[in-house]
């Protein structure tokens, strides 16, 4: 995920978003990646990015805000408890945060 700063945040396996994310017994072996808000309208543990045999996904976690997708050639995509995969070029908000989505290495 690259931040609209051109700072990265590398994917390594499952991963938590939020301001401050706690890790649950229901997340495993997930890294706790820490994002900062300004604006403060991020969830402190918001998303969560999962792979699986298709490819990587996100899912909300019951955030105040939702997550805000926007794919290439689609239109704007809320997620408020759910999840949906990540493809090239997808635009991800969380709060007051935005970054693209580029492809799995």
């Amino acid at each position: 995920l690259v931040l609209t700063d051109g700072a990265a945040v590398a994917l390594r396996g499952p991963t938590l978003l939020g301001r401050d994310p706690v890790l649950a017994l229901q997340h495993g072996d997930a890294e706790a990646r820490g994002l900062d808000d300004p604006t403060m309208t991020m969830s402190k543990t918001h998303a969560f990015v999962g792979f699986d045999e298709h490819g990587p996904w996100i899912a909300d976690l019951g955030s105040s805000n939702g997550t805000q997708l926007t794919a290439p050639g689609t239109d704007e995509q809320v997620l408020r408890s759910e999840s949906a995969r990540l493809v090239p070029g997808t635009i991800v908000r969380l709060g007051g945060v935005e970054m693209k989505f580029e492809a799995v290495r």
